[in-house]
């Protein structure tokens, strides 16, 4: 689902767009009627020159790696994904080829219960330096599983973890946001519109994270600089 809001960002009128995904579950890179939908939405932010792009992956949950390189083809185009540890200690990188479709600001909103394929995906944002990771820290679901056929069903083991484009476990660790909100730490779920307005604010509930050095007012204000 998609919504649009107007808003002040930096003293100036503009529109950010909130793009709900549902779990990277498999259900995007199976059901083409879905991949169209999102598709149309996508090229919709762009047509309408949608000043920035909030993509909600709160709660979002799933292990569908196909889902989250679906999604990260139209937002950034071809380039890399994650890496691949196996434990016997083989690294790998995935890598895919696609469209870039949508060319504002993009922020992703991630919550301590974003996991698995969703997580991946927040990390390749922050890794390719495309947007900003905004929220708390998600879950740290980052393993990967082998799949052998049997006569009665799949045989799944997990043979490796997710690794960061810089090289970070994401397993039991997480995601760390490039800003927190503060009052997600309330657990009290608040609609898209509460996040897009404390996107266009300085305010005491948009911190820069602790494991950022530069200091960041406020993300969409920020990113409309750095793409001029």
């Amino acid at each position: 689902s998609s919504q649009t809001f107007p808003i002040l960002a930096g003293g100036v009128a503009t529109s950010v767009s909130v793009l709900t995904l549902p779990n990277f579950d498999g259900g995007i890179t199976n059901n083409k009627m879905l991949q169209e939908k999102i598709t149309k939405q996508v090229m919709a932010f762009q047509r309408k020159k949608v000043t920035g792009l909030v993509v909600d992956l709160r709660d979002n949950v799933g292990e569908s790696i196909g889902d989250a390189i679906f999604i990260s083809k139209m937002l950034f185009g071809s380039g890399l994904l994650v890496q691949k540890k196996e434990f016997e200690g083989e690294l790998s990188v995935v890598e895919y080829v696609g469209d870039k479709l949508y060319r504002g600001a993009i922020v992703i909103l991630v919550n301590r219960s974003t996991s698995g394929a969703a997580e991946v995906l927040a990390s390749a944002m922050q890794g390719r330096k495309q947007g900003v990771v905004i929220g708390e820290r998600s879950r740290g679901v980052g393993k990967y599983k082998d799949a052998t056929p049997l006569n009665n069903g799949l045989l799944e083991v997990v043979i490796g973890e997710y690794m960061t484009l810089a090289g970070h476990a994401i397993n039991d660790i997480g995601v760390s946001p490039d800003v927190e909100l503060i009052f997600m730490k309330s657990r009290v779920r608040h609609d898209a519109k509460s996040y897009v307005v404390a996107l266009s604010k300085r305010t005491s509930f948009v911190r820069p994270s602790r494991q950022r050095q530069t200091a960041l007012d406020a993300p969409l204000p920020y990113l409309r600089m750095k793409q001029k």
